[in-house]
């Protein structure tokens, strides 16, 4: 099993970038209420679902503390309260209350953004993916990533390797991306990977794990992330970096 270790970086960008989000709309939110007027302002008890000190929304968790929805919206994890940015326990309380209160449409748009959101901020995943994949312990990836890049490089002298890279698959990294978020599950053929026409039987049969508060083919959680990620990379990017290649090979 490839170390979640390796993957770090990645999960902290993500997080980085989904308490942005959170703090986003709320912010959003009030800029909205002020230009209306409005003397009421979307603060974290009413996040919390607390209507004041000590007064709560007819449907409020007790669960739900105004303390963590400070820390998520700040990205403050700590290893023993919210070490993958929700809380460690009661994580659906705390999706179901800032999602309502914070008007997203979805569980998956406060986690993951929307379409748009998705394409702005994926050129930076993809980088970080890649240059937690170059320095990992799954020598088959590191092998193949770094002899993709140094080509790219050989080919594009003094280039962002990773940048072109990106453009080429750049589609099918976004539809893999939406499907690995989504919590789909997938079956990858090899033999289409390589643009094989025969029937080949070798296959990559990909189940995501679905652990805490994910819900198949809705929404991926971020309890244990960086795990996630390592699957990720290995079941889903590398064959896209691997079919980059033999196209390029084939167009020499």
């Amino acid at each position: 099993m490839t170390n979640k270790a390796v993957y770090h970086q990645s999960m902290e960008l993500i997080f980085k970038l989904t308490a942005a989000r959170l703090m986003k709309r709320k912010n959003d939110l009030n800029q909205i209420l002020k230009e209306q007027g409005s003397h009421y302002l979307v603060t974290n008890e009413i996040i919390a679902g607390r209507k004041g000190e000590n007064k709560f929304q007819d449907d409020f968790n007790e669960v739900v503390t105004i303390e963590m929805v400070s820390h998520i919206l700040n990205n403050k994890r700590s290893p023993k309260k919210n070490t993958y940015l929700f809380p460690n326990t009661f994580v659906e309380y705390y999706y179901d209350q800032i999602c309502k209160n914070l008007k997203f449409d979805s569980y998956y748009e406060m986690l993951w953004g929307t379409d748009d959101q998705i394409k702005e901020y994926l050129p930076n995943v993809f980088h970080q993916l890649m240059n937690d994949a170059r320095n990992g312990d799954d020598v088959s990836i590191r092998i193949l990533f770094n002899n993709v890049l140094e080509a790219i490089s050989l080919e594009k002298p003094k280039s962002d390797e990773i940048r072109l890279l990106y453009a080429k698959i750049q589609k099918e990294f976004f539809d893999e991306w939406k499907k690995f978020t989504s919590a789909q599950k997938e079956s990858i053929n090899l033999a289409l990977v390589l643009n094989d026409e025969n029937n080949w039987s070798l296959t990559d049969d990909v189940r995501v794990k679905v652990y805490n508060c994910s819900k198949q083919n809705k929404y991926l959680g971020l309890f244990k992330l960086d795990i996630l990620l390592a699957y990720f990379v290995s079941a889903r990017l590398k064959p896209l970096v691997l079919k980059a290649e033999l196209n390029r090979l084939s167009d020499l």
